[in-house]
């Protein structure tokens, strides 16, 4: 009969619209997790990068930090230097002074 018919029609229209909705719904899925992968994915690398450049800005102090030791120790060590040469010059005028008197 026609309803029986249109009873048929109806409910495999019902099947198709389903399934389609079920595929749209597994393809929407499919997407919003690729987002939320990707998003993590950029996190990821952001949180990798930010510790890279502390862990470089870190490095960088410390190397500051021993260049500035470095120039301390050339400085005492000029200081020394002098001192010495001052010595030796005291000992030169000494000998030399001896030298004369002899």
């Amino acid at each position: 009969s026609k309803l029986t018919r249109f009873k048929e029609n109806q409910q495999k229209l019902r099947t198709r619209f389903k399934r389609c909705e079920e595929r749209l719904n597994t393809e929407s899925n499919k997407k919003k997790l690729n987002i939320h992968k990707s998003k993590g994915t950029q996190e990821q690398f952001d949180t990798d990068l930010r510790e890279k450049l502390i862990k470089g800005t870190g490095d960088l102090n410390e190397m500051d930090n021993k260049l500035i030791d470095i120039e301390k120790q050339g400085h005492e060590t000029a200081m020394i230097m002098k001192g010495a040469n001052r010595d030796l010059r005291g000992q030169r005028d000494i000998i030399v002074g001896v030298s004369e008197k002899n």
